[in-house]
């Protein structure tokens, strides 16, 4: 890893810049980092205006608005088991933009498919200044 990259008081690299690593490094990281656990919060933010997480947050109507999340993209959108319930309808009182995709929150589904619209989707809400919440049934 370069080692002019300043990170903060977690080790994490300055959001402003950026660095490049090796799988083997990334790989370390990861594991050094969580000792293989599994995450203890249901979201975090994962770049300036994004944040990322279950489905915890994604139902509570009170903590979007608080959180000042504008856009939600719910990546599996649907009613069966390792799916989210949710549409445009659940978030249209707070005024909050949703894009979904019928995707399985399962390992090795095909979600090449659906990148355009997403891109699009997270797109319009960076350049607004939006804050986006892209969620799924897991961390």
């Amino acid at each position: 890893m370069d080692e002019n990259i300043t990170t903060n008081k977690d080790g994490v690299p300055d959001r402003q810049r950026s660095c490049t690593v090796t799988g083997k490094e990334l790989k370390q990281l990861l594991w050094d980092t969580s000792i293989g656990t599994m995450p203890t919060d249901h979201y975090d933010e994962v770049y300036p205006g994004i944040i990322l997480g279950d489905w915890v947050l994604a139902k509570d109507i009170s903590g979007l608005i608080s959180n000042g999340i504008t856009h939600v993209l719910n990546v599996a959108q649907g009613k069966k088991i390792n799916q989210v319930d949710t549409d445009a309808s659940f978030y249209e009182n707070a005024n909050i933009k949703f894009c979904g995709i019928g995707a399985m929150d399962v390992a090795g589904f095909k979600l090449k498919a659906h990148f355009s619209q997403t891109s699009d989707f997270i797109d319009d809400c960076l350049r607004s200044d939006g804050m986006l919440r892209v969620f799924s049934v897991h961390l």
